[in-house]
C-alpha cells in the first residue's frame, strides 16, 4: 500500500444473511485538499489545518500559521 493512503470498507446494508465486502484504497489525489505544493507558507491557515487533519493530526483553531507550516 502507498505511503500516506488510507483504506475504508463499505458493506451492502439490509437483513442479508452474507454481506458483501468491497475494499476501496483512497489516495490524497482523492481527497480534495490533502495535497499541498512545496511552498507551504503560501497556503491558508484553513487549508494547512484541513492537510494535517488528513494526516490524523488534530491542531487546535487557536495553532498560529507559523506552528502550522513547522508541522
Amino acid at each position: 500500500m502507498a505511503s500516506g493512503s488510507q483504506v475504508m470498507s463499505i458493506s451492502s446494508g439490509g437483513g442479508e444473511s452474507s454481506t458483501a465486502v468491497e475494499e476501496i484504497t483512497l489516495t490524497a489525489v482523492d481527497i480534495p485538499g490533502a495535497e499541498l505544493s512545496e511552498l507551504l507558507d503560501k497556503h491558508p491557515v484553513a487549508a494547512l489545518r484541513w492537510w494535517l487533519l488528513c494526516r490524523g493530526i488534530k491542531v487546535p483553531t487557536s495553532t498560529k500559521k507559523k506552528d502550522l507550516v513547522n508541522r
